[in-house]
């Protein structure tokens, strides 16, 4: 059930309906994951949960196979090599992709996701997980109200793992959206952020790269 209302949910969303201010939000959030994931991809890569293709400019010059669960998602991708996918059961043998990007997936589908990841992971090869965090400061509702399964994780829940680098982003408190012009203040307040980021974990957001070691 959680998995067709997944689906359900995401043949119907399209970020051009939203208001103006929850697209600059999010523009700004997609913009530091952005900073945070291009200089550590590499190889063969799987974007796992690709959408209609946020990230695409950073992984178009890479051999990357984009899937996501929503055909009509995929329809909007820009990329060549697409696949309709569940992530809970990827299509693919063990051992393939030398990187796999997953960003804010987990949570919409639980960390057994990440057993599937790590499975098609190569030994050695890298996954790149984008989360909302648990355990964060202020929440922005707008990452956090969701209509069909949501649940925050925590680098907690990813015990066990190889993880080789670690990091909380996305600082802005949630009052500031009364303010016109956003996208002047996250031009400021990008710099408040990565300050933040060296000192908190308590930021929306979690990044983790996590070394397959098996």
């Amino acid at each position: 059930m959680k998995t067709k209302e997944i689906k359900q949910f995401y043949d119907h969303w399209d970020v051009n309906k939203l208001p103006k201010y929850m697209k600059d939000i999010i523009d700004f959030a997609d913009t530091l994951i952005e900073e945070e994931i291009k200089d550590k991809i590499s190889g063969f890569v799987l974007d796992a949960g690709s959408g209609f293709g946020r990230f695409y400019n950073i992984l178009k010059d890479y051999d990357t196979i984009y899937l996501d669960i929503s055909l009509n998602l995929l329809k909007k991708h820009k990329g060549d090599k697409k696949v309709v996918g569940n992530l809970l059961y990827l299509p693919f043998k063990d051992n393939v992709f030398d990187t796999v990007l997953c960003i804010n997936v987990l949570e919409h589908i639980g960390i057994e996701g990440f057993k599937e990841i790590y499975r098609v992971l190569k030994r050695g090869g890298k996954a790149i997980i984008v989360f909302m965090n648990k355990d964060c400061l202020f929440k922005e509702e707008i990452f956090f109200n969701f209509d069909i399964f949501h649940k925050p994780l925590s680098i907690e829940d990813f015990k066990g793992y190889k993880i080789i680098y670690k990091k909380s982003f996305y600082f802005f408190p949630p009052i500031f959206k009364i303010f016109p012009n956003l996208k002047m203040i996250f031009k400021f307040w990008k710099r408040i952020d990565k300050l933040l980021s060296k000192f908190s974990k308590r930021g929306n957001f979690i990044i983790l790269v996590i070394e397959k070691v098996e």
